[in-house]
C-alpha cells in the first residue's frame, strides 16, 4: 500500500526519516539562459534515485546535465529537448559527474573534451580518458496521479514536462494551482514526492531549475490529482545501474601534464588574519580521552554529511584551492548541524572569487573566506554558478538571473548564508577536537609531484620536494594497519585521488598539514529566507521540444 504522504509535508520535504536523499538544487538559466530543464530534469531525477538505492551513503552523484546538451543527438540542446531522448543517451553512452564536465549554459560540440576534461595553467584543457560513467539499465514513461505515486514509491523521482503560466513565473511558495487551463507542455521538471494539507488539499512535490531564489528553494508545490499544468500527463522514468566500483585513472595526466599542472601556489599568507572568537574552543573543553579513534564526516552512524565534489580547474583553468577548501568546510559544517537536512547548501565559490576580497585564479587565503562569510555572507551556487574566472564584483557578478528574451539581471532579493565565530587551529589532536566538535576545517598542505599523482591508498611524502601550498579540507581520521591518517577532500574532481579525495598520514611527512587551519560556525537561520522582488515577466514559449 502506497502511504498516504511520501516525502511528508512542506516543512519536512525531501525527507526521509529525517535524512534528505536529494542532490543540489541549480539554476539552467546561468550564465546566460538555456533552454535545458529536460537535461536538468533527467540529470537529477537519475542523481536522486542513485543516492535512494545507495541510501545516501558517500560518495554523492551529481550527473552532468551539461554532456546531455552536448552529446544527446536527438535534441536541441539549449533550444529544447525531452527527457526521454536523455535516458536513451544514458542507456547507450552513460553519463559522468558534473566533476568532470560544469554547466556552461551552451550548445558545445560533442567531443571527449566536452564530456570529461581537466585543465592545466598554461597549457590548453584536454580530454580525461578514464572516468566513471553512470548508465540507466531502463527507461520509459509512466501517467496518472496513482502510478506516478507507485513509481515514485518504488523507484524514486520521475521527470514530468508541464505548461507554465505566466504566474507561476512569480511562484513564492504555497500549493499552487493553475486556474487557466493551460495544457502547452513545455517546461520539464522532477517530481520527488507528494503530501496532503491539513484542509485534505493533495499536492505533488516538485524540483524545478530556477535556482533557490525561485519558490520554495528552487521547489514547488502543485495540487495532485487534477492534471494541473498537465502535470500528470507527460512524465518519465530511468532505473539507474549503480558501478561496481569506481574506474581508477591511473594514467590520468600525462608528463607533461602533470609538470604544468600545478604552475604556481594556489594558498597565498593572509596579509590581514583575523579572528572572532566569542565561546570555549574545543580544544579547551574536550579531554584526549574524547577524541574517537576514527571519525569520518562521509559515515557517521551510516549517514554521510559530505557535500557535492568540486574540480576547480574546469571549465578551465584556475588557482582556486583556497575558496574550495574553505566552503566545503562550511557547507559540510551545515549539513552536521542540520543532521542531513533538506535543503543542501551549496555555497558559491565563484561568487567568493568575484567579491571575497581573499583571492582570485592565481591564488588566495582560506581565512580571507571565513572573515568574508562573516561580515558579508555567501549565496549559494544557483546564484552564482563555478565559471573559473575572475570577475569584477558587481551586484550581477553576486546573484544573476538570465530569463529568457532578456538580458540577464542582478538578483536582489537572495538569501546570503553567514558564520558566526571563526579563527585558526593547528596541531593534530587541537584539529581533532575542532572537527569532531563542530565539523571539517580547511588547512593548507605542501604538494608535491608524488600528490600529483596519487591514486589511492595512504600518502606519506618521502621526496619533501614542495612545488606550492595548496588547500584542501580535512573531514575526519582513521587508522589501518597500525598507521593512523587524515581524511581529505582535495578540489581536483572525482577522477583523481579516491573520489576526488585521500587519505595522508598523520604525524611526520604530512605535507605541513597540521601547521595552519582554519574553521567558521555557521549561523544557522534559514526559517529567515524570503523572497521579495525577483520576478521572471516571461518564459520562452518552447524550453523543451516535445
Amino acid at each position: 500500500m502506497i502511504r498516504k504522504c511520501y516525502l511528508a509535508l512542506i516543512s519536512c520535504s525531501r525527507n526521509l526519516n529525517g535524512k534528505s536523499y536529494v542532490t543540489v538544487t541549480k539554476n539552467q538559466h546561468i550564465p546566460q539562459y538555456c533552454g535545458s530543464c529536460w537535461a536538468f530534469a533527467s540529470a537529477s531525477s537519475v542523481s536522486d534515485r542513485i543516492r535512494l538505492m545507495t541510501k545516501g551513503a558517500w560518495p554523492e552523484r551529481d550527473l552532468a546535465p551539461q554532456v546531455i546538451l552536448n552529446c544527446d543527438a536527438f535534441s536541441d540542446g539549449c533550444q529544447g529537448g525531452h527527457p526521454l531522448t536523455a535516458f536513451k543517451y544514458m542507456h547507450d553512452n552513460g553519463l559522468p559527474e558534473e566533476g568532470c564536465q560544469r554547466y556552461v549554459a551552451k550548445n558545445e560540440e560533442c567531443t571527449d573534451i566536452n564530456i570529461c576534461r581537466d585543465c592545466g595553467h598554461d597549457y590548453p584543457c584536454h580530454a580525461v580518458q578514464n572516468y566513471t560513467k553512470y548508465y540507466v539499465d531502463e527507461y520509459g514513461s509512466v501517467q496518472g496521479e496513482k502510478n506516478m505515486m507507485a513509481e515514485i514509491y518504488a523507484r524514486g523521482p520521475i521527470t514530468c514536462t508541464i505548461a507554465i503560466p505566466d504566474d507561476l513565473l512569480e511562484y513564492k511558495g504555497g500549493v499552487y494551482r493553475d486556474t487557466t487551463g493551460l495544457k502547452t507542455l513545455d517546461h520539464s521538471i522532477s517530481v520527488a514526492g507528494w503530501g496532503e494539507e491539513e484542509d485534505g488539499t493533495k499536492y505533488w512535490i516538485a524540483r524545478n531549475s530556477w535556482g533557490t531564489f525561485w519558490g520554495e528553494q528552487g521547489w514547488f508545490r502543485v495540487i495532485r490529482g487534477e492534471d494541473n499544468l498537465g502535470i500528470e500527463s507527460d512524465c518519465q522514468w530511468a532505473v539507474p545501474r549503480i558501478p561496481d566500483e569506481k574506474i581508477v585513472n591511473r594514467e590520468m595526466r600525462s608528463a607533461m601534464n602533470r609538470a604544468r599542472y600545478f604552475p604556481e601556489p594556489c594558498a597565498l599568507p593572509d596579509p590581514n588574519p583575523t579572528s572572532v572568537i566569542t565561546s570555549p574552543l574545543p580544544q579547551e573543553y574536550l579531554k584526549d580521552e574524547d577524541v574517537p579513534a576514527s571519525y569520518d564526516i562521509r559515515n557517521i552512524d551510516g549517514v554521510n554529511y559530505a557535500s557535492w565534489e568540486k574540480n576547480q580547474h574546469i571549465p578551465v583553468y584556475c588557482g582556486s584551492c583556497w575558496a574550495q577548501g574553505s566552503t566545503s568546510a562550511i557547507m559540510d559544517r551545515m549539513n552536521l548541524m542540520r543532521k542531513g537536512k533538506w535543503p543542501s547548501i551549496e555555497l558559491s565559490v565563484q561568487e567568493v572569487i568575484n567579491c571575497g576580497n581573499s583571492g582570485g585564479c592565481h591564488g588566495g587565503w582560506d581565512s580571507g573566506v571565513y572573515r568574508y562569510a562573516h561580515t558579508s555572507g555567501i549565496p549559494d551556487q544557483t546564484c552564482q554558478v563555478y565559471e573559473a574566472i575572475d570577475k569584477e564584483c558587481t551586484d550581477m557578478n553576486q546573484c544573476m538571473d538570465c530569463p529568457p528574451g532578456e538580458t540577464c539581471h542582478a538578483v536582489k532579493d537572495y538569501k546570503r548564508y553567514k558564520i558566526g565565530d571563526y579563527g585558526s587551529v593547528s596541531g593534530e589532536m587541537n584539529m581533532k577536537k575542532e572537527i569532531f566538535a563542530r565539523g571539517p576545517v580547511s588547512c593548507r598542505v605542501e604538494v608535491t609531484q608524488e600528490l600529483l599523482d596519487y591514486t589511492g591508498g595512504i600518502f606519506e611524502d618521502l621526496t619533501h620536494k614542495y612545488i606550492g601550498g595548496h588547500i584542501i579540507e580535512v573531514a575526519g581520521w582513521g587508522e589501518e594497519n597500525g598507521q593512523k591518517y587524515w581524511i581529505v577532500r582535495n578540489s581536483w574532481g572525482t577522477y583523481w585521488g579516491e573520489n576526488g579525495w585521500f587519505r595522508i598520514v598523520v604525524g611526520k611527512n604530512d605535507l605541513g598539514i597540521t601547521g595552519s587551519c582554519n574553521w567558521g560556525v555557521p549561523i544557522i537561520d534559514f526559517s529567515c529566507v524570503c523572497y521579495l522582488s525577483n520576478r521572471r515577466t516571461q518564459m520562452s514559449s518552447l524550453c523543451c521540444l516535445l
